[in-house]
């Protein structure tokens, strides 16, 4: 069976273009003409050879070529069998080549017509079966030998010879039987070779096309077997080319993605386009099926298929690439969200603590007991708040070289309070442990661990913290004895707002904030667990070969001196905030000029006379800012301290002049903030002293 592929050179003389090509690429045609050729000679001989052997005596048939011709038949045919086509067309022209001409000289009586009509066919038939060149040969040669042959018979007293009445007429007319059957043979294969070569040159573009389309073309018969392949096919199944041919398309190797094959072929024949998936699932493949008549009139199908796993793969990444769009436009959205929230919601919590720490000295106990109330109410809100900006990134990290087995053992007394009584809280610490994070938030990442462990435990159990060194490592394992979580839950604990909790018991930010936190630090958070068997969380931390900053002396309060008197100018501009810190300050002893605004403030410096001895000021203000209002405030009193007040710095963090260990972030105590300022006051009076 042809293929489509595997196009060949085509022959440069148009005369054998022909036969060549038959030869070639249509040998079984030619096998065919040369097998009745032969045929047609054995038979005609034969009853010739019956016909004289009834009618003359018996020496007469071996006077005759009847018997040679028959038995050069035979040879032919046994050369026809062994696939000598051409050597059993040569013997069986040759043959009847040399008979005719026998004849011809032996008994031109009784023949003398044959030569005419025979010869000429023997030439048509050489340029046919041998090419046109053999013809030309047998033809040119024939021209001469036929006068010869008249000559010889007269010669031996067989024949009139030249001299007799018909004998020219004859001869002529034999001569220009061969040249035109010459003439037209050449015409008649120039013709035939240009259009054979024509028709080949297309089908050798077609071949050529088929060979370089990265498409698998397959021609399907009736039975929905394959009858032609291109190379693409053998290359996209992982198959040798002649392994599909005469395969069922039911058998090659790739199954329907989705549903069954007869599910499949309904489709196709449907004109619906259907994918499959190669044997090894290492391409997938679409498939489009149309129905096609031949030449010959017979029905067939064609299946084309086409590699579309790069396409696939290139959908699948634009879709993870959306959805991450999608999910940076949300964090972007929460960050904004959270930004507005933060700076309002801790001015409340500043306003709220505060006047639940003015309550606490009062003599009243159940004015105490609201305090406590409100000073806990304060902390959860910071919480909340933190969590929403730390997963916002909103929230400016400040890490620090510390180490981490130390900043354990301080915090353990807030774990246990964390994980309450019925928990029993071991920590298991290997010093020294170098890392390079924020401490706060590691410390918001440690109690989160420690409540989901505790909310796991409902009736009770164990929670281990251990921390050790490996290699440039440092390890956090948190495992606890709770109930666990189920597998199908591993991608979801980590994602904003999931939670397993009931509503109202969890807001679902703390495991995706704590992530949030390791990864910037350059960590990674993991769970492990498996059902009633517990769970263990593990913070991986790179270590830092920076020397570990005390924490100790940084939570210790400082001794505040009363404010004897001492001016506070303070800018704020959230009416609750600013009659609280009033409040609290002139509590203190201070003196203390208030300040709507940044611009309000502005004027009032540029009216004092003496410089006031703080400027106390939020950060975000309508009009100047708490940084462009201390700006203009030293541009009059260059030597005037500044402690910033900061519900959510936002944009004015990127300020140059903006110093985090200049402002004090909301909400604080009133312990926080007089610590403060009584550093603020200190070091300038020990500047002003030195």
């Amino acid at each position: 069976m042809e293929r489509l592929s595997g196009a060949r050179g085509l022959p440069s003389q148009d005369a054998e273009l022909s036969v060549e090509l038959l030869r070639r690429d249509h040998p079984e045609v030619l096998s065919r003409w040369v097998l009745i050729g032969i045929a047609a000679a054995f038979l005609g001989y034969a009853i010739s050879a019956i016909s004289v052997y009834l009618a003359s005596p018996p020496g007469e048939l071996l006077r005759r070529a009847d018997l040679w011709a028959i038995g050069c038949s035979v040879i032919a045919l046994w050369l026809h069998s062994r696939k000598h086509v051409r050597a059993a067309g040569a013997l069986v022209l040759v043959a009847v080549w040399f008979e005719q001409h026998l004849t011809l000289a032996t008994m031109p009586q009784q023949l003398w017509a044959a030569p005419s009509s025979v010869l000429p066919l023997l030439v048509l038939l050489t340029g046919v079966w041998l090419g046109a060149r053999a013809a030309m040969r047998m033809g040119l040669l024939t021209m001469v030998t036929v006068p010869t042959a008249v000559v010889a018979s007269s010669m031996l007293g067989l024949g009139p010879g030249p001299s007799g009445k018909e004998t020219v007429p004859l001869l002529v007319s034999i001569t220009l039987a061969i040249g035109v059957t010459l003439l037209v043979l050449t015409l008649f294969l120039r013709t035939l070779g240009q259009l054979l070569r024509q028709s080949e040159a297309d089908r050798r573009r077609v071949r050529e096309l088929l060979d370089d389309t990265p498409d698998a073309i397959l021609a399907l018969d009736t039975d929905e077997r394959i009858q032609q392949a291109n190379p693409a096919a053998a290359h996209l199944l992982d198959s040798d080319l002649a392994a599909l041919l005469g395969t069922p398309v039911q058998q090659l190797p790739m199954k329907p993605a989705a549903g069954s094959w007869d599910e499949a072929l309904t489709k196709l024949a449907q004109g619906d386009s259907v994918e499959f998936r190669t044997a090894a699932e290492t391409r997938l493949l679409e498939a489009i099926a149309r129905q096609r008549t031949r030449p010959d009139g017979s029905e067939g199908g064609l299946l084309v298929l086409r590699d579309i796993t790069a396409r696939r793969e290139a959908e699948r990444q634009t879709q993870a690439l959306q959805l991450q769009l999608q999910q940076a436009q949300k964090m972007e959205a929460l960050g904004i969200l959270a930004g507005s929230v933060a700076h309002d919601f801790n001015n409340l919590l500043t306003a709220v603590g505060g006047y639940g720490s003015l309550l606490q000295t009062s003599t009243d106990p159940e004015a105490r007991s609201y305090a406590n109330e409100l000073t806990s109410m304060q902390e959860k809100g910071t919480a909340l708040v933190r969590q929403l900006l730390a997963y916002a990134r909103r929230d400016v990290a400040q890490a620090r070289p510390i180490d981490l087995a130390a900043m354990l053992s301080a915090l353990t007394p807030l774990m246990h309070r964390v994980a309450g009584e019925r928990v029993h809280l071991s920590l298991q610490v290997h010093d020294p442990c170098p890392v390079l994070v924020d401490p706060g938030q590691l410390e918001q990442v440690m109690l989160n661990l420690v409540a989901n462990a505790r909310d796991a435990m409902p009736g009770g159990g164990a929670v281990e913290v251990e921390c050790t060194l490996v290699g440039e490592q440092v390890v956090v394992e948190v495992r606890d004895t709770g109930d666990g979580i189920p597998e199908i839950l591993y991608d979801k604990i980590f994602d904003p707002f999931f939670t397993t909790k009931e509503p109202g018991k969890g807001t679902g930010l703390g495991l995706s904030t704590a992530a949030s936190i390791i990864r910037d630090a350059g960590g990674s958070l993991d769970v492990r667990s498996a059902v009633t068997q517990g769970t263990t969380f593990t913070i991986s931390l790179p270590t830092t070969d920076q020397a570990p900053v005390s924490l100790t002396a940084q939570s210790t309060p400082a001794t505040h001196r009363a404010g004897a008197g001492r001016h506070i100018l303070v800018a704020e501009d959230n009416d609750s905030v600013r009659s609280y810190l009033k409040l609290m300050l002139e509590r203190a002893g201070f003196r203390v000029t208030l300040a709507r605004s940044g611009d309000e403030a502005t004027a009032k410096v540029n009216s004092m006379v003496r410089s006031p001895d703080l400027l106390l000021t939020d950060v975000v203000m309508p009009g100047r800012t708490g940084l462009q209002l201390a700006a203009d405030a030293r541009v009059r009193f260059p030597d005037l301290p500044v402690l910033f007040m900061s519900g959510y710095a936002g944009e004015a963090g990127a300020h140059a002049d903006y110093v985090a260990e200049d402002t004090l972030s909301k909400p604080f105590s009133d312990q926080e903030l007089l610590d403060r300022i009584d550093s603020k006051l200190s070091r300038r009076a020990a500047a002003v002293a030195g």
